[in-house]
């Protein structure tokens, strides 16, 4: 009998970018196929493009994910013998709702960071909550690094340690061209890859560039690709500082494997990465 693998994933598919985890997606829906599996994937938002023509998507168009999920596999009788969840809370109330209805066996993969000042008590004690409520529902938790399964034990409750492991993530190097540039050449050419918002630390670097002797902004050019909502904010604070012709906003991109060996250096202000791709 073949079995039914539903995927769901709080995460935006559109063409303008094609990151680590699109690549992971679309890798993961092929070996389960070669497996045997049916597979289904369920996504916040997803344009059509080639990229995941292979792939049958349901779209929630932006709405609440989990809802959708639920109303759409009860509309269509739609039933699953695992289900897997990418960048939604780890436990939560969602799970006994999938058990009830799938009786699926239920692995949740934790990707988020959390907040750079530590988790509020308020929702420590929430979560706590939530842990002793709803952590039997889930079969398995994943963390993609071991810093995020402390996290999860922290947030939930030790009595979650013994269904929880790391399964770091992949990157297949094969797609990136190898870097041949002369790093005395100038100018000094920086590449920034990020979603666009505050914990990224993109305004640090600006603000330290803003610090650099004006004489040698010649020699050096910054392009940040990325989309997100700390956009326009960045964007202001270069211009505040007349970075211009330094700082380039680049937007989002499909085709950085093949754009970074042009680059001397890429930089990562970012404030913390769970594990980043």
């Amino acid at each position: 009998m073949h079995k039914r693998v539903a995927i769901i994933c709080e995460y935006a598919v559109f063409p303008e970018r094609v990151g680590g985890m699109d690549r992971f997606f679309v890798a993961f829906d092929k070996v389960l196929k070669e497996k045997g599996y049916h597979v289904a994937w369920f996504f916040k938002t997803a344009k059509k493009y080639p990229f995941y023509e292979n792939l049958k998507v349901f779209n929630a168009e932006g709405k609440n994910l989990e809802s959708f999920f639920l109303k759409t596999c009860n509309a269509s009788q739609l039933k699953f013998d695992i289900v897997i969840t990418h960048f939604l809370q780890p436990v939560s109330l969602f799970y006994k709702h999938i058990k009830n209805q799938q009786n699926a066996y239920i692995i949740s993969v934790d990707h988020n960071p959390r907040p750079l000042l530590g988790t509020p008590i308020k929702k420590l004690l929430k979560n706590r909550v939530k842990g002793m409520l709803y952590s039997n529902f889930v079969d398995s938790i994943v963390g993609v690094s071991k810093y995020t399964t402390n996290q999860i034990v922290q947030d939930f409750g030790r009595h979650i340690s013994n269904k929880t492991k790391v399964v770091y993530n992949g990157i297949d190097y094969s797609i990136f061209n190898k870097q041949i540039i002369d790093r005395k050449s100038k100018p000094i050419n920086f590449i920034v890859v990020s979603h666009l918002r505050k914990s990224k630390g993109i305004q640090d670097l600006i603000k330290a560039v803003n610090l650099i002797d004006k004489k040698l902004h010649k020699n050096i050019a910054i392009d940040i690709y990325g989309e997100g909502p700390f956009r326009e904010k960045l964007i202001q604070l270069s211009n505040d500082y007349k970075l211009e012709n330094v700082i380039s906003f680049k937007g989002s991109s499909p085709n950085i494997n093949s754009t970074l060996y042009k680059y001397h250096y890429l930089i990562q202000p970012t404030y913390m990465e769970c594990f980043s791709l």
